[in-house]
Order: C-alpha cells, then sequence, then structure tokens
C-alpha cells in the first residue's frame, strides 16, 4: 500500500530529515533487486481511438454527497483566492470521495461546462504511467532498471553508461528534447524515432547519476523501450494493462481537437484560445489525457495494490535523489517526494498551453488532491498556482500540517526565484518551449 511505502520512506530518511531544510546531502539510494512475478498476457487489440466519456462505475461506487464544510470552504477559497480556475477538483480518503466538482467551462465559445467526465491533458503525469509500465516490464523478468540502457538499445549513444533507474529518476544527463523544439514542431505529428532524434547525438549535460535535472527525454526514452520489449504501442500497452484492469474509460492517449469526445479546450488566461499543439509528440513523457475520477482509481491502485507488486511500489515511491535546488522535494520513479511535510506526500504537476494538472497523494491519511484545469495562467519563474491550489485544497481536507520546514510561504519562496521548467516548460517569453 502507498501508506506502507511512504513509512518506508520515513525509516529511509528519518535520520536527514533536517537535511530537507538545507543542512547536509542525502545519499542516493540504490535500487534493490528486482522481485520478478509471474504475469498474464493481454489479448492484442488495435491502436486506441477516444471514444466520448462515460461516468466511471468504479468512481460512482465510491463517490457519496460532499461533505458540507469541505463544500462550503473550497467554494470560499475558489471565489476568493482562484475565482480564474477553470477545471475539476476532487479530494478523497480512502474509498470514499469527500468532494468532485467542476469550475468554468470546458469549451467557453459553445458554452459547455466542465464536468467529472471532462477530459485533460495531464502533460508530466504520465510519467507515472510510464514508470508503472517499466515495473510491470520488470516483474515480467524483461528488463531490471539497474542495467544500461544498451542492453536494449545498443546504438544508442553512451548507452552503456546510462540504466534504466537514470532515465526513470531524471539523473540521466540526456538533455531535455524541449530546448530543441519550434513552433512548426510543436503542431507536427511526430513519432518516437523523431523525437529521439532531436535529441540523441546531443552531448550529456553531466556524468550520468551525478544530478538530478527534469528531462522529458528520458521518458520518452522509456516509452520506445515499452514499446521495443512488449512488442506493442505505447498506447495500447498502457491500455491493456492499466487503464482497462483499473476501470479507467477515460484515460487514453490524448487526441487534440477532438472535442466530441468530451476533451476541454485549453484557454489563456484572458479565454483566448491557447497555442495549439500535438500533445502525442510527448509521448511517454506527457501525451496522456485523463479525468479526475480516473486519476482517482489510479491513486487507489497505488494505495490499495493489486495492479503492481509491492515492491515495484515502493521503488517508485524511494526519495533517489534531492531535486536541487529545491530541496523540499527529492525524486523517485514519475513522482516528486515531499518527506519534510507532515504527513509525507507524493506529488507531480503537468501542463502544456491551456492546461494544468497536479496529484497529491498523502499516504498515512489515505488522502488524495487531484486538480485539472483548462485555463493557462501560469507565467515563467513562478510557481503555477494551481500547485498552491492543490495544497490549500489538502489543508481544508484537514489533512496536510506543514512542518516549520516546509511552509507554504517557504515552498513558494525557493521555486519562485529559480528556473521552474521541470514543473512546466517555458521559454523566456512565457510561451511553452
Amino acid at each position: 500500500m502507498i501508506y506502507k511505502s511512504i513509512s518506508i520512506l520515513l525509516a529511509i530518511t528519518a535520520p536527514v530529515m533536517v537535511a530537507a531544510c538545507g543542512e547536509e546531502p542525502k545519499p542516493t539510494p540504490v535500487p534493490p533487486a528486482p522481485v520478478v512475478v509471474e504475469a498474464p498476457t493481454a489479448a492484442a487489440t488495435p491502436t486506441p481511438t477516444r471514444e466520448a466519456p462515460t461516468p466511471t462505475p468504479a468512481l460512482a461506487a465510491a463517490t457519496a454527497t460532499p461533505a458540507p464544510d469541505i463544500e462550503a470552504q473550497v467554494d470560499a477559497y475558489m471565489s476568493s483566492s482562484y475565482s480564474e480556475f477553470s477545471g475539476c477538483a476532487l479530494i478523497a480518503r480512502g474509498d470514499k470521495v469527500l468532494l468532485s466538482k467542476c469550475y468554468g467551462m470546458a469549451d467557453y465559445e459553445e458554452a459547455i461546462p466542465n464536468t467529472p467526465q471532462t477530459v485533460f491533458p495531464i502533460g508530466s503525469i504520465t510519467n507515472q504511467f510510464t514508470a508503472a509500465a517499466i515495473m510491470q516490464l520488470q516483474e515480467e523478468g524483461l528488463l531490471d532498471v539497474r542495467e544500461p540502457i544498451a542492453d536494449h538499445l545498443p546504438d544508442y549513444p553512451n548507452g552503456e553508461n546510462i540504466t534504466v533507474h537514470h532515465l526513470l529518476n531524471h539523473t540521466s544527463g540526456i538533455p531535455d528534447y524541449y530546448r530543441f523544439l519550434d513552433t512548426e514542431t510543436l503542431s507536427s505529428q511526430l513519432s518516437s524515432d523523431e523525437v529521439m532524434d532531436l535529441f540523441r547525438d546531443e552531448p550529456l549535460d553531466f556524468i550520468p547519476g551525478e544530478r538530478f535535472s527534469y528531462s522529458n527525454s528520458g521518458y520518452v526514452l522509456l516509452g520506445y523501450l515499452i514499446e521495443k520489449l512488449s512488442g506493442r504501442p505505447y498506447q495500447q500497452f498502457l491500455k491493456e494493462n492499466i487503464f482497462q484492469p483499473l476501470g479507467m474509460p477515460n484515460t487514453a492517449y490524448d487526441r487534440p481537437g477532438d472535442s466530441s469526445a468530451g476533451r476541454a479546450q485549453g484557454y489563456n488566461s484572458d479565454l483566448t484560445k491557447a497555442q495549439r499543439i500535438d500533445i502525442t509528440t510527448a509521448h511517454g513523457s506527457g501525451a496522456l489525457a485523463s479525468t479526475t475520477g480516473d486519476l482517482y482509481l489510479w491513486s487507489r491502485a497505488l494505495s490499495s495494490g493489486g495492479l503492481l507488486a509491492q515492491d515495484s511500489i515502493d521503488m517508485m515511491f524511494t526519495p533517489y535523489v534531492e531535486t536541487v535546488p529545491y530541496d523540499i522535494f527529492d525524486y523517485g520513479y514519475g513522482w516528486y517526494i515531499n518527506t519534510s511535510s507532515d504527513p509525507p506526500h507524493v506529488l507531480h504537476g503537468g501542463g502544456f498551453p491551456g492546461y494544468q494538472a497536479i496529484i497529491r497523494i498523502y499516504g498515512d491519511n489515505d488522502v488524495v488532491v487531484i486538480m485539472l484545469g483548462n485555463t493557462w495562467v501560469s507565467k515563467p519563474r513562478r510557481v503555477p498556482k494551481m500547485w498552491t491550489a492543490s495544497g490549500v485544497l489538502a489543508t481544508i481536507a484537514s489533512i496536510n500540517q506543514l512542518t516549520r520546514c516546509a511552509t507554504f510561504d517557504m515552498y513558494k519562496k525557493k521555486l519562485k526565484v529559480e528556473d521552474t521548467r521541470h514543473l512546466i516548460p517555458y521559454s523566456s517569453d512565457g510561451r511553452w518551449a
């Protein structure tokens, strides 16, 4: 269970909790030997296409009337401090949804409101699904995260020095391919091979394993590995091995412009339509779209087990590397880990022009907060407001008693003065890059 994983994290990090406030660096944990389990073979299906969203049966069973105090406090916060929010929010504790509510419009031109079935691109939250798929392949004995990627990609430059582990926790040194995108490329649909061509021959930024540097390129490579080892397209593997088993009918490879599928239109802060891009170019680093309800089911799978072996979940939530200079966060496999908050929690955000997303899971309390939005309100080198808002919603749920070391003031101060491209990619003029 995820709360077991977080307890393990505390046992690992307890002697160095003070270091999270900037005292001494933490040692980098080494991934343990994988446990191989027998996995069923899924029948091949055609490459999935998105269908019109439908209510999620498993979610409907868990959803109760919103707790009046929580709903009133969330509404008060939204109206006073985040009135520009357009999207959906969900707060749950265990199997009970405390709040599932939407604000604003999915399409302002057509006056179509956001609903719990509205589909939003989730950007880099895709990472955790890619990481889970890698864990499944490891359980099947098809790879070991400690082995070099040259074992599977013999022609990849420096592949003998870069491990799967390095890709998973952003310590590979491979430069982020967003550096090499231009406006024309953003509007084009690129295969994973074509995206890899953008960074394959670029020099490494540092020696693999030396430090953390968020790189979407690493997760594109992981998506490519999933395809190579499974013999199936990335999106098909996730559908058959994660989305269908968990009953997540509204989560799939994104289809930009497919309004018939209930996908929200993305907007700038002035409600003009956001820059149109082809999100599928992000592949394993950010090509998925989902709903708050589906992501809640995903969080329950991580908490209650069943999809992954517990050893795999523990590996995903191990704090392998400090996200210097943002020392209130560590990084596992597809998740930021905050062990300096009380209770500790894991989280990840994502975004594209017109969209923002975040998920927070508080393991000790079995609480999840999810926010998906279709307005682009962040600015360069500034913490996305949704990150702060999701923390406020957690506080309203009375489960986020922050320590002195990790107050929101410190959180905002640390991140505001530094480049936050690892949260949502920006160019110097504020456009997505």
